[in-house]
């Protein structure tokens, strides 16, 4: 196709640049995760946000800095160690963000799986849906 030919396309799956131009396209802020100093959070509500990087690169540590930061505010996270991390490493973590024991031990707000299997992170994963907690960290 040459540019600047109208070939036939579906509209509905293109983003229409005139309407995001003249401000008539609603620009979501973060408003979940860690506060950065200017007040800005860094995770999007109701959406899959990810940290992506080598490994050893500080992925969990942050995830876990906003964890503590969230159920500090009272918030429910859900942790599920995929990377077998292993309960005691990240509780540690979690304990020198400041993170009372009281709160890492009530199931109303903190929740910690280490699933060995697929039909077991299905299960979990299940039980979130009915749960909804302000965060899942998936690491």
């Amino acid at each position: 196709m040459m540019a600047g030919t109208t070939e036939a396309f579906t509209q509905a799956l293109y983003v229409d640049a005139s309407l995001v131009l003249e401000g008539g396209y609603e620009r979501r802020e973060p408003t979940r995760g860690a506060t950065r100093v200017d007040g800005l959070r860094l995770l999007y509500a109701g959406a899959v946000n990810g940290l992506v990087g080598d490994p050893e690169t500080g992925k969990t540590l942050i995830a876990t800095a906003i964890a503590a930061e969230g159920l500090a505010r009272g918030e429910s996270v859900l942790w599920i160690d995929v990377d077998h991390n292993g309960p005691a490493a990240t509780l540690a973590r979690l304990r020198r963000f400041g993170v009372p024991k009281a709160t890492l031990t009530d199931p109303a707000l903190f929740r910690l799986a280490v699933p060995d299997e697929q039909s077991a992170v299905l299960h979990v994963v299940a039980e979130a849906e009915l749960w909804q907690p302000a965060l899942a960290v998936v690491v």
